[in-house]
């Protein structure tokens, strides 16, 4: 391989390396609710979902294939009835909500 050929492949693979190492989704952790914020309604609405109501309205993040990551609050990488609790607990002066490491929200 040419010198300059092989230099442009390793620039090219250093901005893709660099541009997904750095990449975060826009999301607001535990709004499961889609409204920007998380409150004692995202609670409502998750507890509505785990009894077979509509699922949590989180924005397509390319990180993070599906919607679980935006009700994961307790950083397990999936959302389940102990984020409910987790959330419970938080709004009751409980730790503050964990995101999933693989999936960093902007904000």
């Amino acid at each position: 391989m040419k010198p300059t050929l092989f230099i442009a492949f390793t620039v090219i693979a250093l901005l893709i390396f660099a541009g997904t190492a750095f990449a975060r989704c826009d999301y607001v952790t535990g709004d499961v609710n889609g409204s920007d914020s998380y409150n004692g309604l995202d609670i409502t609405y998750g507890v509505n979902f785990f009894k077979g109501g509509p699922d949590p309205l989180c924005e397509d993040c390319p990180l993070c294939p599906g919607w679980w990551y935006c009700g994961d609050v307790n950083d397990s990488c999936s959302y389940n009835g102990l984020d409910i609790t987790y959330g419970v607990n938080y709004f009751k002066g409980g730790a503050d909500p964990i995101h999933c490491a693989d999936c960093p929200p902007t904000n």
